[in-house]
């Protein structure tokens, strides 16, 4: 049954406990599942390690060629790959790429693959109930998912067996407000949401409106850093363990692939606990174990503290440069911001916690018990939404960070005229520049700078006067061109002479123009 024939029927008969209303988030390092309670009338994170108390799975598929089976999560991730074993991490910055792996000597595409993983997702609901029905589902995305990526990721639903049941796909940043604000009133507000997932370091500030059970939201800022990610985190653990092994005298070259696989599950295994037991100021031991002899080193609080100090700062920089970033002319300040919303698995360590506290204050920010499956319950929430169980405000996000058309010039060759891109639509406008070396193949003196939508239609933005550049012959006057966006609406252009061989050498011209979108 298809989840719009299970909203016609829950419109006249609640559902029960069978009836598993899902909300998905495949990440980068880890997904999750969610339910929404019916009895409850609350989200619940689907335990998926069959009652060991793991709600995440790693985002990582295998295929062991020696018993021809699908291996998924950890066992994936840390099994060892024979040479023809395929093993496939980081499924959401492969997807869109039109990737393929063969498989006893047979193609098959990276969405057929993730459609095993989802369905290997999806069944763990019969763990909570083996005559489990599922009643609809909402998938998480990256709310700057491109157009191939999404396609892939609904291919891979469908191949998963699952495509009629799926109800929508939603930005995850829609997810994560519409569970932190269920059952709570939304007033007008300013939100900040930190996002320190595996892939990198998001933050973002919104705006919120309640009209008519319309949330009308924002998003005034928006950045990210993917020297700030998780996995970076793990990147420092890793030089930590290496540096160990060489003070006794094993060097990373020699490692054999049995000790590479056990590095990486090592360092998987002991990051949570080093940053946890930071905290307390206690003494971390480190066993290493996998690599013969054996031996022991231990961490004092003060080895930790120098471990992360610059990345902390670095992260501290970063959540206050995105708040300064904004679509306003006015620089924001921390007491400006309402409420403090922390979400991916990053937040699962004390320091970003203790971090963002002394930052906003602890009445402002909000901690999840697990903060990799927000975004999942809050996919189930809207997904019991929309099949008319609850009643829960929608939030429309409005978003002036991404520029929307491409942004150029036109430059004659051969007769004809050909648009030169400088600036990509769906870049964001913080960090849209672009450098250019031109030469003017006519005598008109100006630059016209023009923007072309999805459809391929031009249309000129402004005309950039060069009437104070020394005159030339055609096609004697070359120039450096540099765009950037000083605001998300205003393009400021800057022109310099550079001149044209020996014959003319370049004057000390250079101008700057301002062109309003």
């Amino acid at each position: 049954m298809s989840w719009k024939k299970n909203k016609l029927l829950f419109a006249e008969n609640y559902p029960d406990e069978s009836q598993f209303i899902i909300g998905i988030d495949i990440g980068n390092s880890m997904s999750s599942i969610a339910y929404f309670d019916v009895n409850l009338k609350m989200p619940q994170i689907i335990d998926i390690s069959g009652g060991y108390g793991k709600q995440n799975l790693p985002s990582a598929i295998q295929y062991a060629s020696d018993d021809k089976e699908w291996i998924f999560g950890e066992y994936a991730l840390f099994n060892n790959a024979s040479g023809s074993d395929i093993k496939i991490t980081s499924i959401m910055d492969k997807l869109g790429k039109k990737e393929y792996y063969y498989i006893n000597n047979k193609p098959f595409s990276l969405s057929h693959i993730v459609g095993l993983y989802i369905k290997e997702l999806i069944n763990n609901c019969k763990s909570l109930n083996p005559k489990a029905n599922i009643a609809g589902i909402v998938a998480s995305i990256p709310a700057y998912i491109d157009e191939s990526a999404l396609n892939e990721l609904k291919t891979a639903f469908a191949n998963s067996g699952y495509e009629k049941y799926v109800i929508d796909y939603i930005p995850n940043r829609e997810c994560i407000l519409t569970r932190y604000f269920y059952k709570k009133a939304v007033d007008a507000q300013r939100v900040y949401i930190i996002d320190f997932g595996s892939k990198q370091l998001r933050a973002a500030v919104y705006d919120l409106k309640n009209e008519f059970g319309e949330v009308k939201t924002e998003c005034i800022s928006s950045m990210y850093e993917p020297e700030l990610g998780e996995k970076n985190i793990e990147g420092l653990i890793r030089e930590l363990v290496l540096g160990h092994l060489a003070k006794n005298n094993k060097q990373p070259e020699g490692l054999t692939q049995y000790e590479q696989d056990q590095l990486q599950s090592f360092i998987y295994n002991y990051k949570d606990l080093i940053f946890q037991k930071n905290a307390s100021g206690k003494p971390v031991k480190l066993y290493y174990n996998f690599i013969h002899p054996p031996f022991r080193y231990t961490l004092e609080k003060e080895d930790i503290d120098n471990l992360i100090a610059g990345f902390q700062q670095r992260f501290k920089e970063f959540l206050l440069k995105a708040i300064e970033k904004t679509i306003t002319s006015k620089k924001l300040k921390l007491s400006e911001i309402d409420r403090v919303i922390c979400t991916g698995g990053g937040f699962e360590m004390f320091w970003p916690q203790k971090l963002v506290n002394n930052l906003f204050g602890e009445g402002k920010t909000v901690f999840f018990k697990n903060a990799k499956g927000v975004t999942s319950e809050g996919a189930s929430i809207i997904a019991a939404t929309k099949l008319g169980v609850i009643k829960n405000p929608k939030f429309v996000i409005k978003d002036k960070n991404l520029i929307t058309d491409d942004i150029g010039i036109k430059v004659s060759t051969n007769k004809q005229e050909k648009f030169y891109t400088l600036i990509e639509r769906d870049s964001f406008w913080w960090n849209a520049e672009a450098l250019l070396s031109v030469i003017l193949n006519d005598n008109k003196y100006c630059l016209e700078v023009y923007k072309r939508n999805s459809d391929f239609e031009t249309k000129i933005l402004g005309r950039v006067s060069l009437d104070k550049l020394v005159r030339r012959p055609k096609g004697a006057s070359k120039v450096k061109l540099g765009m950037r966006f000083e605001k998300p609406d205003e393009l400021l252009v800057e022109i310099e002479d550079l001149g044209f061989g020996e014959l003319f050498p370049r004057t000390g011209y250079k101008q700057k123009f301002n062109i309003p979108l």
